[in-house]
């Protein structure tokens, strides 16, 4: 459910307050009044409030997903309860000036990269805003007082609100409409408009390509076993440090349920809504992200603050206090998203697809089970927590003073005293020609083909870069074109040849149509035609070729991206700027020898088919044509 309220356009001090009042109820979930007393309390699945200003008007909304059973109008009085205390004056002193600290950093994280600032530009030129108003923005959020806030509250939410909701039935008011068939275009690829002409008539400097050396842009140092690294932010007041685990769910699958449950505990100080004011008020952010392999914590925001930061995220890690109310409620929570995700079709296609490529026995099915979850003490839990200081993990710095950021982490770091258990390994099996089918109520079908390649050889990258761009991905890609363009057999089509991320693993062979039902067979026919062969377009391959080349002469890695790029790259065995390399394989890459490659890479691959859709609209003539077809059950393809 959304609702919302006409505000007033761009640039007015009223669209600031409507904004200032969207932070005190939510300030990107961090410590807004919607954010602690609704979303850290469970109360529903998710809420929020934002001010989106344009030019000649704006609007202010406040969006709630409710539980399951819970009515739209609890959860819609919960939102007006949350703007009932804005309009008494019912929030922290401090909000205020956090709000205008929050928003001077989340500005010089917009301004460090080129779409980010390219983006401002543009919308203060759409919104009629001259860049010294811009520049100013900040200084008038500065003296809006408390005061004023409550006032514009009072004045401005009336009954005079739109609401929107969202609800599950059956539309009964469908229109069907005749196919009247479609005869396929031919597609002019030459032919250039005067606008495209104009376009490329414009000069423009063409950018060079910049290799990082990673020897040169980290400087390393150790802190008892630890290893620290640290890369120079040449730009702004903003650091980062992040606290990267070598383990993670595949080590032990209930350090998921772990992290989740931890955001919402508090300590044996404070309360968790209090430890939120408390990084707000720093203006540091926080974040807890766990992978297969990895746990991440990273805290982000003002220098001149991080070792505060460090001290508070510290307090936490190793005093987290468990509690078994907050924990029936993250259980609940889980269970609600577990449920919810069963309904989705972007989320079952997607574990349909992992069905299709692993089989039954894959990470992504293999969950803590309903069973557990309930019967887990909560104190094995956050002793897990606890247990991370005491583990192996490596730090990144990231800032402006590498002695300050080494001092603010060093009373904290111990040696490590535990190791993680033994990662559990998943297979990767080969396609056997199957197809696999979920039944969900829609109009139209999703299918997608995967197939186990060879192993990643990172001498193909560039190779895989330009298939991608020629071949299957994009809006000038020959599917995309051919499939959806000229035939009209699809509202999506692509072909994409991922890379292993990891040595030692398989890359992965996808092609995807989503269709409507009676389309499918044709546009498999036409998918199938095209993969019979390379098809061989020179013009075509000679932009795609350029295209791949400016895209990594105009990409920069830079920041902390630099040391994640590094990381990831020694997953592949690579110690230096893989990038050299492949602009290099590009620019000497020829017709020929991208179709050597599709035909040993690509053509001879065996695929599995996923498929979802309603039943009764299969062809089942053209889909046992496919392989072996298998229904299978949302029980099987999540894993619960």
């Amino acid at each position: 459910m959304t609702m919302a309220w006409r505000s007033d356009s761009n640039g007015t001090q009223n669209a600031r307050l409507a904004d200032v009042v969207a932070e005190v109820l939510s300030n990107r979930g961090d410590a807004g009044l919607i954010d602690l007393n609704i979303n850290q309390k469970q109360k529903v699945q998710s809420a929020g409030a934002y001010e989106s200003p344009f030019k000649t008007y704006g609007a202010f909304a406040m969006s709630v997903t409710p539980k399951d059973g819970q009515s739209f109008d609890d959860a819609k009085k919960l939102l007006l309860d949350q703007l009932d205390l804005v309009k008494k004056g019912q929030f922290p002193d401090w909000m205020l000036k956090a709000i205008v600290n929050d928003k001077k950093v989340q500005r010089m994280k917009t301004w460090e990269t080129a779409d980010g600032l390219a983006t401002n530009l543009y919308s203060t030129y759409i919104n009629g805003i001259s860049w010294e108003q811009e520049l100013d923005d900040i200084n008038q959020y500065e003296k809006i007082t408390k005061a004023d806030v409550v006032k514009f509250a009072n004045e401005f939410f009336k009954d005079n609100y739109v609401v929107v909701y969202k609800e599950k039935g059956v539309n009964d008011k469908l229109v069907r409409v005749q196919n009247p068939g479609i005869t396929p275009i031919k597609l002019n690829r030459d032919a250039q408009s005067p606008f495209l002409k104009d376009i490329l008539a414009s000069k423009v400097s063409e950018s060079k390509p910049e290799f990082i050396d990673y020897k040169t842009a980290i400087q390393t140092s150790q802190i008892k076993d630890k290893k620290i690294s640290f890369v120079k932010n040449k730009y702004n007041d903003v650091a980062q440090i992040s606290y990267i685990f070598p383990f993670g769910t595949d080590n032990d699958k209930e350090l998921s349920i772990a992290v989740t449950l931890f955001e919402y505990l508090g300590t044996d100080k404070y309360t968790p809504e209090q430890l939120k004011g408390e990084f707000y008020k720093l203006g540091i952010t926080y974040s807890f992200r766990t992978s297969n392999d990895q746990i991440f914590i990273t805290l982000s925001g003002l220098e001149s603050n991080m070792k505060k930061g460090v001290e508070l995220m510290n307090h936490w890690l190793t005093n987290v206090k468990a509690d078994k109310d907050i924990y029936s409620k993250t259980v609940k929570t889980i269970l609600e998203s577990r449920d919810a995700a069963k309904k989705d079709k972007t989320r079952i296609m997607n574990a349909l697809t992992n069905y299709a490529k692993y089989g039954k026995n894959s990470r992504m099915a293999d969950v803590v089970s309903k069973e557990r979850l309930e019967s887990i003490d909560v104190a094995e839990l956050t002793k897990k927590i606890k247990a991370l200081n005491q583990s192996p993990y490596e730090v990144l710095l990231y800032g402006q003073d590498q002695s300050g950021l080494e001092k603010a982490v060093k009373p904290y770091i111990a040696t490590a005293s535990l190791q993680p258990a033994k990662a559990k390994e998943y297979q990767e099996p080969a396609a056997e020609g199957k197809v696999y089918f979920t039944n969900y109520d829609m109009v139209q079908m999703e299918m997608s083909k995967v197939a186990k390649g060879n192993e990643v050889n990172v001498s193909n990258f560039g190779k895989a870069n330009v298939f991608n761009e020629y071949f299957g991905r994009g809006l000038s890609s020959i599917v995309f074109q051919e499939i959806r363009e000229s035939k009209s057999l699809a509202y999506s089509a692509y072909v994409s040849y991922a890379n292993a991320t990891e040595k030692g693993h398989a890359n992965y062979i996808t092609n995807y149509i989503g269709t409507q039902a009676n389309k499918l067979p044709l546009a498999v026919n036409a998918m199938s035609d095209l993969m019979a062969s390379l098809p061989q377009i020179p013009a075509q391959f000679e932009n795609s070729r350029g295209s791949a080349l400016k895209q990594i002469a105009s990409n920069r890695i830079n920041r902390t991206n630099i040391f994640f790029s590094q990381m990831a790259l020694k997953k592949l065995g690579v110690d230096y700027d893989i990038r050299k390399d492949v602009y290099s394989e590009i620019q000497g890459l020829t017709l020929p020898q991208l179709t050597s490659f599709y035909d040993t890479e690509v053509k001879p691959v065996k695929y599995n088919t996923a498929i979802i859709g309603k039943k009764e609209n299969l062809n089942m003539e053209s889909i046992n044509k496919m392989g072996t077809f298998q229904e299978v059950s949302l029980e099987e393809i999540f894993g619960y």
